[in-house]
């Protein structure tokens, strides 16, 4: 039996899709035969389980690298797989516990590459205060937040055994943003499916549009969905409804903003524990982010016929979506063309329910099983070669 440790933000697995990830990995890997650990930040554990390595990022490099190696050496830890988690106290651990051990190590960027290329809107303020962070805490000078990001993500590439990208689209985005040629490390694993076998009902569907995720404009980009709605409420006999589940740092500024276009039919639910029952009624699903690596809320949605509609801001959209067959892929920021294409989806049943039976059909290639055989022979791969 192989032990592996799961290294992620929390063990509340609602707070994000890569929470809802680890724990379906978790699952599925107990499931055939591994022995699974997991590790969170101190303060994440909040059922307070046993046998979890709770590491502190404030706390310095040698407390957090000491915690791991005598976890490792406790649990006899052989694997230790990485959700998408680096700065300079996990990269320092994990680098020093190569050089004392023979544990592998796999890395998962659950991200779109380019992500990591993207600058970041940082006030004034925040420069500063990450500035003197980094250089109390790690003794380390950074005037460009970018390049630091992406040169902890080249390090944590040069320490892995395999470095997990969630789609094949995303190598040479992966390769060109940090000058690297080494495919023999690369792996590539999608995300499985959140719900087991979902029980579908049609008749429980609603006039309703769905958004269900962070609400966060720099990455989410809402505030270009409430301006879609505002020119589907402006077309004729549109008695349809916007409903946006999630909260986040731009929760007040969008309803705001909502305000502001006057809008009429929409409600903000804000965060929820049953997404299913917004999946379950809601008939399209709208997605207007900037970046996105492997969307679980757009997989959900499918699973339970909520027709998407996304622009085409993220290379792996293509594997999820065959445009008009499963939804609809708009070219990115084209408000215009969203609002049509949502409009066309609200007078036309007979098409909503065809892209709504197809999303359902499609979806189930990313079944846990399927996505389970991929880890499997990944694992078995890495520990007898």
């Amino acid at each position: 039996m192989k032990n592996i440790l799961i290294l992620h933000n929390s063990l509340d697995y609602s707070k994000s899709g890569v929470e809802r990830v680890s724990f379906l990995l978790k699952k599925e890997l107990n499931r055939r035969g591994y022995n699974c650990y997991e590790g969170c930040t101190k303060g994440e554990n909040f059922n307070h389980n046993e046998n979890v390595f709770e590491y502190n990022f404030n706390d310095s490099k040698q407390n957090v690298s000491k915690g791991l190696v005598a976890f490792v050496e406790k649990y006899h830890i052989q694997i230790i797989i990485i959700q998408g988690l680096f700065d300079p106290n996990i990269n320092n651990a994990i680098s020093h516990l190569k050089k004392k051990y023979s544990c592998k190590i796999i890395f998962c960027l659950h991200n779109a590459p380019s992500a990591y290329a993207r600058k970041i809107p940082l006030s004034f303020f925040d420069q500063v205060k990450i500035f003197i962070w980094y250089l109390i805490k790690f003794h380390i000078i950074i005037f460009d937040y970018q390049k630091h990001r992406l040169k902890m993500l080249t390090e944590m590439f040069d320490i892995t055994d395999r470095f997990i990208l969630l789609s094949t689209t995303y190598i040479k985005e992966f390769c060109k943003i940090t000058k690297n040629q080494d495919f023999s490390k690369i792996a590539c694993i999608n995300n499985p499916l959140t719900f087991q076998n979902p029980k579908i009902d049609f008749t429980q569907k609603k006039k309703q549009v769905l958004i269900l995720g962070r609400l966060e404009d720099f990455q989410k980009n809402i505030s270009s969905t409430l301006r879609i709605w505002k020119q589907i409420e402006n077309s004729k006999n549109c008695n349809w409804k916007l409903v946006i589940v999630g909260s986040g740092v731009d929760e007040n500024k969008l309803k705001d903003y909502a305000k502001e276009l006057n809008l009429k039919n929409y409600s903000f639910i804000g965060e929820t524990s049953e997404p299913e029952k917004y999946y379950q009624e809601s008939s399209i699903f709208m997605m207007t982010s900037h970046i996105e690596g492997w969307p679980m809320t757009l997989l959900e949605a499918q699973q339970y016929g909520c027709v998407p509609i996304v622009y085409n801001t993220f290379a792996a959209l293509s594997e999820i979506i065959e445009n008009n067959v499963n939804g609809y892929i708009i070219e990115k920021y084209d408000e215009e063309a969203f609002a049509q294409k949502t409009i066309e989806l609200i007078r036309n049943d007979s098409t909503r329910l065809e892209f709504a039976q197809n999303c359902i059909e499609k979806c189930k290639k990313y079944s846990s099983k399927a996505i389970g055989d991929k880890w499997d022979s990944l694992l078995k791969d890495l520990t007898t070669n």
